[in-house]
């Protein structure tokens, strides 16, 4: 499925730039169609990384507090069960 994919880009790109036509080499298509592909990829990819970046950090930021009340929660728990285990009468 992808080997057709990146020929048709590899086309549509020949058809754009004939020059690339004339360069030796078997592999020329597909490096052609993998360097469209990524440079596409790293265009389109640029101006989401903002966002991206926002998201994933919102996210874990989210998870951190969770999890620094969960440890607040187990320090309370273990604390007690110390004072408890402690049997120290203070009356």
């Amino acid at each position: 499925m992808i080997s057709p994919a990146l020929f048709w880009i590899a086309t549509l790109i020949y058809n754009w730039l004939p020059v690339l036509s004339r360069m030796p080499g078997e592999q020329i298509p597909i490096l052609v169609a993998s360097a469209a592909v990524g440079g596409g990829l790293w265009i389109l990819g640029m101006p989401l990384a903002g966002p991206l970046a926002a998201w994933f950090s919102a996210d874990q930021l989210g998870r951190l507090e969770q999890q620094t009340l969960k440890l607040k929660r187990n320090r309370t728990r273990i604390q007690k069960r110390r004072r408890d285990r402690d049997q120290f009468d203070v009356t």
